[in-house]
């Protein structure tokens, strides 16, 4: 299987530095993403500001730096040779730290390539945190002789491209102990930064700040071939040669001979070849597999490649990741084979495999993509929403939809599973969008003379996930998003003792106009112990973790789906709109469920959609192929089990 890889370019000036624009032979401009036409799976290229085109080399690397492939265009092979090979893409700076399989050494790797060593863990740990070791990435030693270079050792200072955070502002590390401010969460994701990516810190004192960051600024957001390097000085006039104190009277009758074909003029001449003058002619690929002798691991073997699919257990290294894939333990699901390779929306299909668990159910409590026009029968109550048609993939025609407009009694756009049992585990998630004239109101609670009145005063207490416990009105858990000045998230067991979970993340990551997934795991405690769980991903990041929470204290029993959607708490007396979709609801009594995800990495995938079962065994489960708003024409398949072990990816083809 041949990955998906990008190349990156950039327009721009600042001081002493300049990139010039070079108008590329081909028919696209700087910025445009470009892969070859009827491969399913194939290197993307990105055109850069010099007219070349870089790849990326591994999702690991593609995944610092963007989140889906959905601007790449498709063209001939013909159209790709206009463009000459400017090189590999290394990992963003400032998210991961790296090292290869043939160096002990730790690596932080800053703007353009340039790279730090790690000289102790003490000061890995003092920047990175404790768990330092989880942001270590393998890196194939032919992209680190190529792509990075090593610069002095790392201090006490992050280096450049470095995301931090104090005191709830996001400040960029611009240069070695300097920091710039962004001014709005809006401005840090134009610039296309993930949040999953900045350190907290405990002091500035060690930086000077900068000019804030105000908008997207272009060698912020992506990656600028060459620009941290200094271009090289202009030659001034060459001097006039002293005279020649005895000229030679008698010219040289004899003129200057025509140089013939020579290594380095970049003609690979019929003499030539590629390991005899790869400066003109290329480097070679022996196996002819698409990976050149310094990117391919065995240039003897084509199955032996960066694009190759790792086989566990059998002792080679196909991927060329610097190590042999580790096969599932047998107490985790694994999937050993499906019934058909090729997947079509809506139809059936069987997996195979072992360790999948068993479940008490042979369907999802609740599953409404709403695509029959109406809701499920499975709900106990649909509160205000109603039937719409903004479709949110090419296989939809219809969702779920709210207008947040007017008192309290109209602002409840969710569902309510009264009459779904009660559980120990559950498993919820759903698609949403907000209308571009969505409008959080972050001080809905004040005074109407405090207010400010640029907000909606309503949109501030939003509830998302609910679950109740129909004996008691007291034992409830909530997540939802936080009025009291600050807009972040808040999760709480109510009338628990140290039931208040806290506040994370931000609701401004969740932009307008654009369909989003929130997942919700969710485990009771034990009574009065803290042990209950609660995880919450948005678009596929994991954005909570909980696992010491305290659902349950003087009522044994337990809880059931109250809300699944968007349950507004206050009232709204405004008359503007806040439009509300929502899509492909999925409600299970258990964690066990089946996800067709964009990479063979779960940890790594940014998209996965999910798949309803209509049987479940230990070894076969049969589900009904969900593919969403999936592109790309291959995804891999995961079965996650009752304990939330995820097996390895299963490619398919859609």
């Amino acid at each position: 299987m041949k990955k998906l890889i990008l190349l990156v370019v950039i327009i721009f000036s600042l001081g002493a530095f300049q990139i010039v624009t070079t108008k590329a032979e081909g028919n696209y401009g700087p910025g445009s993403l470009l892969a070859l036409e009827g491969v399913e799976s194939t290197a993307v290229y990105y055109v850069g500001s010099d007219g070349a085109k870089y790849i990326f080399p591994d999702d690991k690397t593609y995944f610092t730096w963007h989140e889906n492939f959905d601007d790449v265009v498709r063209v001939s092979v013909t159209e790709l040779d206009k463009y000459p090979d400017g090189g590999a893409i290394p990992y963003r700076a400032g998210t991961k730290l790296i090292t290869h399989q043939n160096t002990a050494k730790i690596y932080a790797v800053d703007l353009d390539g340039a790279i730090h060593w790690i000289p102790t863990a003490e000061i890995a740990e003092s920047l990175y945190g404790a768990n330092w070791y989880t942001k270590v990435m393998d890196v194939i030693p032919g992209y680190f002789a190529s792509s990075y270079r090593v610069d002095i050792d790392l201090s006490n200072l992050y280096p450049r491209g470095t995301l931090i955070k104090k005191d709830g502002d996001i400040y960029y590390v611009s240069e070695v102990g300097n920091v710039r401010k962004f001014n709005s969460m809006n401005v840090f994701g134009a610039n296309n930064f993930n949040l999953s990516n900045v350190i907290e810190i405990d002091s500035l004192v060690d930086y000077s700040i900068g000019e804030t960051i105000t908008g997207e600024e272009i060698n912020l957001s992506g990656y600028m071939p060459a620009y941290y390097f200094s271009p090289p000085p202009t030659p001034g006039p060459t001097p006039d040669p002293e005279p020649d104190p005895d000229p030679d009277p008698i010219p040289d009758p004899d003129p200057e001979p025509t140089p013939g074909p020579y290594c380095g003029d970049n003609i690979c001449n019929a003499t030539e070849s590629c390991s005899s003058c790869s400066t003109d002619c290329g480097l070679c690929d022996g196996d002819s597999d698409g990976y050149n002798v310094s990117l391919d691991c065995n240039d003897n073997n084509a199955s032996i490649n960066p694009g190759a699919t790792d086989i566990c257990g059998n002792g080679v290294d196909e991927d060329c990741s610097g190590s042999d894939l580790s096969c599932p333990t047998p107490d985790e699901p694994s999937i050993s084979s499906l019934s058909a390779d090729t997947l079509s929306h809506g139809q059936s299909y069987t997996i195979g495999g072992s360790a999948f668990t068993t479940k008490t159910t042979d369907s999802p409590v609740v599953w409404d993509d709403v695509e029959s026009g109406s809701f499920s029968e499975n709900w106990g109550s649909i509160n205000h929403l109603s039937v719409g048609t903004e479709a949110r993939h090419i296989n939809s025609q219809y969702s779920g939809t709210h207008n947040f407009q007017g008192n309290l009694q109209e602002g409840l756009g969710y569902f309510k599973g009264a009459g779904s049992p009660l559980s120990e585990k559950w498993f919820v998630q759903y698609w949403f969008k907000l209308d571009e004239n969505w409008d959080w109101g972050r001080d809905g609670w004040l005074p109407n003379e405090e207010r400010d009145e640029s907000y909606d005063a309503s949109l501030a207490n939003v509830k998302f996930f609910r679950l109740w416990n129909p004996g008691s009105i007291n034992e409830n858990f909530v997540i939802a998003s936080q009025g009291y000045g600050g807009g972040g998230l808040i999760y709480s067991t109510e009338h628990v003792t140290d039931g208040f979970g806290g506040s994370f993340d931000n609701i401004d990551n969740i932009s307008l106009d654009a369909w989003h997934l929130f997942q919700f795991e969710y485990q009771e405690s034990d009574v009065n112990i803290n042990n209950g769980v609660i995880r919450m991903w948005r678009d596929g990041n994991l954005i909570l973790e909980d696992t010491t929470i305290k659902t349950r204290e003087d009522f044994s029993e337990l809880k059931r789906p109250f809300i699944v959607g968007f349950y507004n708490s206050w009232w709204d007396s405004g008359t503007d709109r806040d439009d509300f979709y929502i899509d492909d609801i999925y409600v299970d009594s258990s964690w066990s469920r089946v996800e067709l995800c964009n990479n063979q990495n779960k940890d790594l995938a940014t998209h996965c959609e999910i798949q309803s079962y209509s049987s479940w065994g230990d070894t076969a489960i049969q589900f009904t192929a969900n593919i969403g708003s999936l592109d790309g024409g291959t995804a891999y398949l995961f079965v996650v089990d009752e304990d939330a072990n995820v097996s390895d990816g299963y490619q398919v083809i859609f």
